[in-house]
């Protein structure tokens, strides 16, 4: 799973505005590596939390710019639905 949030982010890091979620991804997947236990738990609840939400939601998120959507959007689409899988089977 760290894997993912890592690769996510990279590919976050790409697009405009993709700087804030890029570091949050990069946030969880530190918080991920250090945590056990208890801890390892809030870490996963907190990556479910991001699925949660309407409209503008983690789900929602665009990969793209003034040009449309980048090269980039499909791996992380791909790797959002594997995060998804992943953390709802742990939790």
């Amino acid at each position: 799973m760290r894997k993912i949030l890592r690769e996510m982010s990279a590919l976050a890091a790409v697009a405009p505005f993709g700087e804030s979620v890029s570091q949050h991804l990069a946030d969880l997947a530190v918080r991920l590596e250090q945590a056990d236990g208890a801890s390892r738990v809030a870490v996963l609840r907190d990556i479910r939390a991001l699925y949660r939400g309407g409209m503008g939601s983690f789900q929602d998120l665009v990969l793209q710019d003034r040009n449309g959507v980048l090269p980039e959007h499909p791996a992380f689409d791909r790797l959002r639905h594997q995060l998804y899988e992943e953390v709802w089977r742990l939790v």
